[in-house]
């Protein structure tokens, strides 16, 4: 009686093996394309927070609130945002950030007669 493995079970083995480290190697790419896609979507959130923020401490009538289409490009994205007259004494502003495979935008309002205050 002899004894070891078959050509068969070597085969069979081998197959079973590679299959296993090919599936491994695809969900570790999947899962890096899924961790650079998430970066970029909080480096757009971020910059959209930044330019909220920026556009909310500046006065009222200030140039880069004023109604009409403005934008500025950095870090590999670009920004857009729309001013519109919701009411007297209320801007509408969209913020728009886009970059090659991506797009957020961000609503919000500046009135003329409320400041927003943050406790810290």
């Amino acid at each position: 009686m002899k004894r070891g493995f078959t050509l068969i079970e070597t085969l069979i083995a081998l197959a079973l093996v590679s299959m296993a480290v090919l599936f491994m190697a695809s969900a570790l790419s999947y899962s890096h394309h899924q961790y650079r896609h998430s970066v970029r979507r909080f480096a757009a959130i971020q910059r959209l927070e930044d330019l909220k923020n920026q556009l909310l401490s500046l006065p009222y009538d200030s140039a880069e609130s004023a109604i009409g289409v403005h934008f500025e490009r950095g870090e590999g994205m670009r920004i857009d945002w729309i001013v519109s007259a919701a009411s007297p004494g209320l801007k509408k502003i969209e913020g728009i950030v886009t970059d090659s495979a991506l797009k957020r935008s961000m609503v919000f309002y500046k009135s003329k007669y409320l400041l927003e205050v943050q406790d810290d």
